[in-house]
């Protein structure tokens, strides 16, 4: 054997023989939110804005009208199902017409087995997906 694989050797078992240092691995977020710095916060708002590369639509007023004549709708079905669970009011019946608005199609009446008189049964469909939900609002009156 040479010396240069004779000292490498040596070299090797001495290294081998040398107790081992370590320490336990401790995780520490970086993330405020998750128990990190305080100070970590600001830094990582700003890269995640300056990362963000969505934007608001820009409404025509077109759109904005629209927005606001379906509101409007969405206002008077819900003044009309108010008045139907306070008796003061005439409201709908469950033979009022459906409303059909450009997203979803609202029906509402009596509620089924309510001798009270006091809730209404109101029926949402998707337009687009056709996803139906139902709900009862009862009056506490």
């Amino acid at each position: 054997m040479s010396i240069a694989c004779r000292i490498g050797a040596g070299l090797f078992v001495l290294l081998n023989l040398s107790p081992v240092l370590a320490s336990e691995m401790v995780y520490t977020p970086m993330n405020p939110s998750f128990g990190g710095n305080p100070s970590n916060g600001p830094n990582l708002m700003a890269v995640a804005n300056a990362q963000n590369s969505t934007k608001a639509p820009a409404l025509t007023p077109v759109q904005i009208f629209n927005n606001a004549l379906q509101q409007a709708i969405l206002n008077h079905i819900l003044s009309q199902a108010v008045s139907v669970m306070f008796p003061s009011g005439s409201g709908i019946t469950s033979t009022s017409p459906p409303v059909t608005t450009g997203g979803f199609t609202i029906s509402f009446g009596a509620v089924p087995g309510d001798t009270t008189g006091k809730g209404v049964l109101i029926t949402t469909v998707d337009n687009t997906t056709g996803a139906v939900s139902t709900f009862t609002v009862q009056s506490g009156i």
